[in-house]
């Protein structure tokens, strides 16, 4: 099945993009080291891996889903592998509608201009939004009294390795993060010079530089347990961190401190930090600007508040010493 399928009353949306980049990663055999060196999203063709797997999708579809219309996003797709436009095409012909919205197929024959092509229709990334909060409150564990190792202790732990552990969330996550670097212009500015490197610190934070780093041809430096409470100093890491230019890697970021202990530690070796990148952000911490500030979906206060129930206290607040002794009020 395609692994970035999301369903609304109407309709079934796919990203091409997504699905052509996960069956390039994943039958990396098929393509050459100078291309993985530049990083997978450059690819803008469809294969016939991909057909196949949107094939299968569309007959297991037909079952529950015959009535909706499929929206194919092709953003960042520019061509379909030679011998198998007709293959592509013939889909069109096994469902009742297909669309595609952000089209940039440079075919002009016959089959390909047969197509219908929406523009003004929501695209992939339209509808991913849409959905993210929910997705966010479904991993979120209410009650908990999680105390972080800076004291503050949380009524709800929004629970990110939930996201990591899913590996379809997980690539679908990556990639948008990925895909929002690729076309900032800061980074492409950033890479003319010299390619950053991902600096990363937490496992689940690793875990996404992974993916991020095949899609963008990037460098990972991981420093394992990177905190206050692991007195950790300059004699652990000054033969890991070198002089040069580093985008630190975090599943979520709420009041940054993680983030700010990375920058320090880096810019305290020499090295520079261009920017961040997250999974979640909650829009209550103060980071200085950079270039790069890429996230999933960033969390208003007032959303964090009202729909995750997300609220930061201390020891000092009666409802959280309640939670720390595991009584619910």
């Amino acid at each position: 099945m395609m692994i970035s399928m999301l369903i609304d009353d109407t309709c079934i949306y796919l990203n091409m993009h997504i699905e052509q980049l996960y069956s390039a990663i994943n039958n990396e055999s098929s393509f050459n080291d100078v291309d993985k060196i530049d990083g997978y999203i450059k690819y803008d063709y469809i294969t016939k891996m991909t057909i196949d797997r949107l094939a299968s999708s569309i007959n297991e579809l037909n079952k529950d889903y015959f009535n909706y219309t499929i929206v194919l996003d092709m953003n960042h797709i520019t061509s379909i592998q030679e011998n198998f436009v007709c293959k592509f095409c013939a889909l069109f012909q096994r469902w009742k509608k297909i669309d595609i919205v952000n089209s940039n197929l440079k075919y002009k024959n016959d089959e390909i201009l047969s197509i219908q092509t929406i523009n003004g229709s929501k695209t992939y990334l339209d509808v991913f939004k849409e959905e993210s909060l929910d997705v966010v409150k479904k991993i979120c564990e209410n009650n908990t009294g999680y105390q972080t190792e800076t004291g503050v202790i949380l009524e709800t732990y929004i629970n990110v390795k939930r996201i990591v552990e899913n590996n379809n969330q997980m690539f679908i996550w990556s990639y948008i993060l990925a895909e929002s670097i690729y076309i900032n212009p800061n980074f492409k500015e950033i890479v003319s010079i010299e390619k950053p490197i991902l600096f990363c610190h937490t496992l689940c934070g690793v875990s996404i530089a992974v993916i991020i780093a095949k899609l963008l041809g990037l460098d990972i430096l991981y420093i394992d347990n990177l905190g206050h409470h692991n007195q950790i100093d300059s004699i652990h890491f000054h033969n890991s961190i070198k002089p040069k230019n580093y985008i630190v890697v975090v599943d979520m970021i709420c009041q940054g401190n993680e983030i700010l202990r990375a920058i320090n530690m880096i810019e305290y070796m020499g090295g520079s930090v261009s920017g961040y990148l997250s999974f979640i952000k909650l829009d209550i911490s103060n980071l200085r600007k950079f270039g790069i500030e890429e996230n999933v979906i960033i969390v208003s206060a007032s959303d964090a508040f009202e729909h995750l129930k997300y609220n930061i206290g201390t020891q000092l607040c009666d409802k959280c010493k309640s939670l720390c002794k595991g009584e619910n009020t």
